[in-house]
């Protein structure tokens, strides 16, 4: 049920003209396109909620469909009139957009920030009472904004859940909470799998791969030459196989352990993707570079 049907307030047609945009809007006012046809074929469900300031309105919550209006050309729009401060605006624009799922967890959490400590309306716990969450949950939500601006990011276009972020908070140095973020996102990381990564850092046990810059790079040459070894005694093994052509048990007895060496030449280069993957993200992360594209992941 929206918030709308508790407030007193009278509900009527207004001129677009007359309504101006939230002054203080919690989310981006983006690609409006499917709102607008939705409203073209359905009507608006709702009458978004306005104030009166001065001689016009301004938008309480609706900025979105009050925008898809104006691009289909509408002059009125159906709208509920409060009365309201500026204080009980944002309180009734948070629940409003809380109830409706719009925000993201970022944009959630940044709405949060600005009632606590820009404005300074309340603490925590009122803010808590006013939406109806309870005070760990904004608390978890206030935290997430402790996260690299990169891996925020990836929270925004839900490449990674806010529950992975809360398991980064974890660590206390902001580098390995980007590394390992740019990792979850990358590898396709499981909650899970990144609370994992991180116990064993706390622990101190994670290898040199994750906790040195150098490790990878290290690791990679091993690799390489243990490649060659490799790569060399298949050679030799196919010239053994050829000289017992005529014996077929031999050949096949050789042709078992041809295939094992095989085997481990393929475990090699596997192993060495998924470490020239950790070379990448510890680039970007101590670097400042941005993640990579989708389309550029290295993948295995």
């Amino acid at each position: 049920m929206s918030i709308q049907t508790s407030m007193i307030g009278f509900v009527e047609d207004i001129a677009t003209s007359r309504i101006k945009p939230s002054s203080i809007q919690l989310r981006e006012v983006d690609d409006i396109a499917d709102l607008a046809r939705s409203v073209g074929e359905h009507g608006l469900l709702e009458p978004i909620i306005v104030r009166p300031v001065g001689a016009c309105f301004e938008v309480v919550a609706g900025n979105r469909r009050l925008a898809a209006f104006k691009s289909l050309g509408q002059r009125k729009i159906p709208c509920h009139i409060i009365s309201l401060e500026d204080k009980e605006a944002y309180e009734v624009s948070l629940v409003e957009n809380i109830q409706r799922r719009t925000l993201s967890p970022v944009e959630e959490a940044k709405a949060y920030r600005n009632y606590v400590s820009k404005y300074g309306w309340g603490s925590i716990t009122e803010l808590a009472h006013k939406i109806g969450r309870s005070q760990e949950y904004v608390s978890k939500r206030l935290r997430l904004l402790n996260l690299p601006p990169d891996v925020l990011e990836q929270i925004i276009r839900r490449r990674i859940s806010p529950s992975i972020g809360e398991e980064l908070l974890s660590l206390e140095n902001r580098v390995e909470r980007r590394r390992l973020g740019l990792m979850a996102v990358g590898e396709g990381m499981t909650r899970a799998e990144v609370r994992e990564m991180v116990k064993l850092h706390r622990m101190n046990i994670a290898t040199r791969n994750f906790v040195d810059v150098d490790g990878p790079k290290i690791l990679l040459r091993a690799l390489r030459r243990a490649m060659a070894a490799l790569q060399i005694s298949l050679a030799r093994m196919d010239r053994v196989i050829e000289d017992v052509e005529g014996d077929w048990m031999v050949r096949e007895f050789l042709m078992q352990h041809r295939l094992i060496i095989h085997d481990q030449i393929s475990s090699v280069i596997r192993l060495r993707k998924k470490i020239e993957k950790l070379a990448m993200y510890n680039d970007v992360a101590t670097s400042g570079k941005s993640l990579p594209r989708e389309g550029n992941l290295i993948t295995t």
